[in-house]
């Protein structure tokens, strides 16, 4: 007799339980998202975890245009290592380590994480399908005394480009 794992069992109860109108899932989709952020900030993971909680029904609606970014993010900013190396599984993404990640000397990037890149300080906006992220610097701007952003640079970085960096960096060149 297979046991779920904590998670798998947590998703259960949710899908079961969540409720929401019949006629309208924005109000169980919602539901359901934040119960896959808790999970993915704070319950232990294993490998498979994702393809026993996708029999439940069609998570992609219950993500939303973020799909698993979002819940990545989660488990990248709680530092929940089971939960992320189980979303890289699923979504075939090798993880892309880079220096002075949100002020950590190294770390995983994922949607929202600022790093330094070519000089600049950029953000992750998304990833493509190539397991590549798109980044962005900056520049900000004062109109009728409101402070906004404007698009200075967009760069795409792999896992690759991050080492080749790394290794012009120690051996005293720029990237």
């Amino acid at each position: 007799m297979k046991t779920d794992t904590p998670v798998v069992e947590f998703m259960t109860i949710a899908w079961k339980n969540a409720g929401g109108d019949p006629h309208s899932w924005v109000e169980f989709n919602q539901a359901l998202r934040s119960v896959y952020h808790i999970a993915a900030r704070r319950f232990p993971w294993k490998k498979g975890d994702i393809d026993e909680i996708n029999k439940l029904g069609k998570l992609g609606y219950v993500l939303g245009e973020c799909g698993y970014e979002g819940i990545y993010s989660a488990a990248v900013e709680a530092n929940n290592v089971s939960a992320y190396t189980e979303i890289e599984r699923y979504i075939t993404r090798r993880p892309i380590i880079a220096d002075d990640v949100d002020n950590r000397k190294r770390g995983r990037l994922c949607v929202g994480s600022r790093f330094s890149w070519n000089g600049e300080d950029v953000y992750v906006t998304s990833f493509n399908n190539h397991g590549k992220a798109t980044c962005c610097s900056y520049s900000w701007t004062e109109k009728d005394g409101r402070m906004g952003r404007k698009l200075k640079h967009r760069y795409t970085v792999g896992a690759d480009d991050i080492k080749a960096d790394r290794k012009a960096r120690r051996n005293g060149g720029e990237s």
